[in-house]
């Protein structure tokens, strides 16, 4: 955990990963049928799902004005 002041942030190494066949289109990892989620631990204590893509990365975020 990184104690970035206002927040934490968790960083970790991905190993090693298991995947069916039925988990694939085309020989490629299709998260679509994967359906991730993931658990957040404060302050709900719940696991969510991921939602539809939202758009092409280092596109969207230009529109973005700070």
């Amino acid at each position: 955990m990184l104690n970035l002041g206002s927040q934490e942030m968790t960083v970790a190494l991905i190993e090693e990963v298991y995947i069916t066949d039925s988990c694939l289109t085309d020989g490629q990892t299709d998260v679509a049928k994967i359906n991730p989620f993931l658990w957040v631990s404060r302050p709900s204590n719940q696991y969510w799902s991921f939602g539809k893509p939202l758009g092409a990365a280092f596109i969207i975020g230009k529109d973005i004005k700070p």
